[in-house]
This record gives C-alpha cells, sequence and structure tokens, in this order.
C-alpha cells in the first residue's frame, strides 16, 4: 500500500468520525474504565470486609504491601474471572443474540456451552462425592460468576447506555449478596491468604531471637509492618463471653521470628510464659 493510499484511508475514516460517533465512542470508552475500575477493586472489597468482620485493619498492607497485596487481588480476580469462563460462558452467545446482534451459528456457541456442562457436571460429582461443609459459598460464587459474566457479556455486546445500566445493577446485586454471604466472603478471602502464606487464620507462632516472649494464636496477616494475632487466650475467653476476639498488632523488626503450621495449633490456651506485664509492654510498643 503506497503513502497516498495511506492518506486516502485516513480521510475516509475521519470523514465517518461525525460527533454521534465520537460521542458513543467517548462513552464507551468511559464504560469500559469503569467497569475495569470496579473489576480491580472488587476483590479488595472482599479484603477490607475480611478485615472489618476480624476486627483490625492494616495501613502498611496497602502502604508498603505492594508486592503481597497485587499478588493477592489478582489471583482472586483471576480466579473471579475463570470460574465466570467455566461454568457460564454460554451466556455469550444468549446475550449476542438478546441485544439484537447476527443470530450465532452453533460452531461459534458449541464448544462454550460444553465447556461450561463440562463445569457444572465435575461440580455436581464433587457434591457428591466430596464432604461439602458450606455449600452456601458455592452459591455467593457462582451468584457473583453469573453476574461478572452477564456484564462482561454487554461489555461486548451491548450500547454504552445498557451497560451502564448493567454495572449499577451489578453493584448493587454485589454489595447485597456480599453482607448476605459475609460468612462465605470470609472464608474465602482466608483461603486467599493461606495459598500466599501471609494469614488466613493459620496456627502461628511469634517469638524474638533472644526468646524473651512468645505469643501463640491465629495469624490474620502478615504486613511488612505487623503481625496481627488472634491469640488463643482471647479466642478463649471470646468463646466465653460471646464477644469479639480482640487482636494483638506484633510489631516486626529485625529480631522477630514467626512460623506458621498445624504444629503450633493447640485445643486449649497455653499458658503464657512471661508475665501479663512484659505482655502489656510488647502489645503498648507497637502502638
Amino acid at each position: 500500500m503506497s503513502f497516498d493510499d495511506i492518506k486516502d484511508e485516513a480521510k475516509q475514516f475521519a470523514l465517518r468520525l461525525t460527533p454521534s460517533v465520537v460521542k458513543g465512542i467517548f462513552w464507551r470508552l468511559l464504560s469500559y474504565f469503569i467497569s475495569s475500575l470496579f473489576f480491580a477493586l472488587l476483590p479488595v472489597t472482599l479484603f477490607v470486609i475480611h478485615m472489618y468482620d476480624k476486627a483490625y485493619f492494616s495501613y502498611d498492607f496497602f502502604d508498603k504491601g505492594l508486592f503481597g497485596l497485587k499478588s493477592v487481588f489478582s489471583l482472586m480476580m483471576v480466579f473471579i474471572l475463570f470460574m465466570s469462563l467455566a461454568f457460564f460462558s454460554f451466556v455469550i452467545p444468549v446475550v449476542r443474540k438478546s441485544v439484537g446482534k447476527k443470530e450465532n451459528q452453533l460452531k461459534h456457541w458449541a464448544p462454550l456451552a460444553s465447556w461450561s456442562i463440562v463445569s457444572w457436571a465435575l461440580t455436581v460429582v464433587a457434591f457428591l462425592r466430596l464432604d461439602i461443609k458450606h455449600s452456601e459459598d458455592f452459591i455467593y460464587l457462582f451468584f457473583i460468576c453469573l453476574m461478572v459474566m452477564i456484564h462482561i457479556s454487554l461489555l461486548i455486546y451491548a450500547k454504552p447506555k445498557v451497560q451502564f445500566i448493567s454495572l449499577a445493577t451489578v453493584v448493587v446485586f454485589f454489595s447485597y449478596t456480599t453482607l448476605v454471604f459475609k460468612d462465605s466472603v470470609i472464608r474465602g478471602v482466608n483461603s486467599a491468604l493461606i495459598s500466599f502464606g501471609l494469614g488466613g487464620t493459620q496456627c502461628v507462632s511469634v517469638t524474638d531471637r533472644h526468646d524473651s516472649y512468645r505469643i501463640d494464636g491465629r495469624l490474620l496477616l502478615a504486613s511488612p509492618d505487623y503481625i496481627y494475632v488472634q491469640k488463643y487466650d482471647d479466642i478463649a475467653k471470646s468463646a466465653d463471653t460471646d464477644g469479639a476476639i480482640s487482636v494483638t498488632y506484633i510489631r516486626i523488626d529485625s529480631n522477630t521470628i514467626f512460623s506458621v503450621g498445624e504444629q503450633h495449633c493447640i485445643s486449649k490456651p497455653a499458658k503464657p510464659e512471661q508475665s501479663d506485664e512484659d505482655e502489656v509492654s510488647i502489645e503498648g510498643s507497637e502502638g
């Protein structure tokens, strides 16, 4: 293609860019941007709910733990998107047809439908053969995946106005279902934290190089500056009083040593190895 041909093509493209076309492109790009922002904030929202439920907040994790933060959130978002495609990929051709596009041929939507059928079949088999303790977790996950898949399909085929309505609907339903299935959210975030060894109520033992103190309990989160632990004494006290479990903030320095694993799990609170005054001084210096 010669330079003159390229120049002619550019002129024809410029002629097609009428004000209405430019306006449509603007609203579509804005819809893509806001939707991307929502998907990026979705795992962040789940993580904040986890912090609220456990009665702690890690400023330094958001400020300094950028790599770990992005890794956890990226894992959660990739998992949601993969599950959305696995179970509800058949939604794509359905939405395409519902918005008035040309009817899909069998060869286009059959692979997507087959993938969904296989995913659902494997899930049913898992439910029948495995001891699923929290079936409501799957209900919440499937509902979120369905909303995500419908919105993604509308981003591909629908007009910007429909996309904005879809996004608003997704935000409302996501907020409502997340509040209803809050326990499922907590368990999901715990699983993500356990996968990276960052917390998730794993059994933990914290001490220092001089073994001047020892704190045993459940690790909520290991951030760059602090370790957030529910001590076994506080867990037992909460069970007796039906109150909230207090969280111990342990400042990390060059002498801090902590280890996670089942070997640190105990059924009853262990007798503290330091005096009450020492424990107060440890926690007091963290604030």
